[in-house]
C-alpha cells in the first residue's frame, strides 16, 4: 500500500512516483510522509500539483467536483521534505497538467 509501503525507514536512496499520489486525493499527505521514510536523500513527484494547472479555473473546478488531487507543491513540507526545484516540463504543461517536484531530507 503506498499509505503504508512495506519497506523500512532508509530503504532506498530515492523515491519517486508519476501520476500516482493524484489518484489518492485525500491521503496525498500520509503518502509524501511515507515517501520521506522510506528514502535517505531525494524524492521525486510527477503530480498534477495546483501549480500545474496553468491557472485554468475550470480545469481546477473540474478536479474539486471529481475530487482528485490538485494540492500545492508546498504542502510536502509538512512531510519533512526539503524543496529543491519545481517545473513545468513542456510536453507536461500541454498536455498532462503535471509538475516535476524535486525533494531532499533535511538535513
Amino acid at each position: 500500500s503506498i499509505t503504508d509501503i512495506p519497506f523500512r525507514d532508509g530503504e532506498f536512496d530515492a523515491t519517486f512516483s508519476n501520476s500516482v499520489i493524484e489518484q489518492i486525493p485525500r491521503d496525498y499527505d500520509v503518502v509524501f510522509r511515507e515517501a520521506y521514510r522510506v528514502a535517505t536523500k531525494a524524492g521525486f513527484f510527477s503530480e498534477p500539483f495546483h501549480e500545474a494547472q496553468r491557472k485554468n479555473i475550470f480545469k481546477l473546478l473540474h478536479l474539486r467536483n471529481i475530487d482528485y488531487f490538485r494540492a500545492p507543491y508546498e504542502d510536502v513540507k509538512r512531510a519533512g521534505w526539503k524543496v529543491f526545484q519545481f517545473e513545468i516540463p513542456p510536453l507536461q504543461k500541454f498536455v498532462f497538467n503535471t509538475g516535476l517536484l524535486s525533494c531532499v531530507k533535511k538535513d
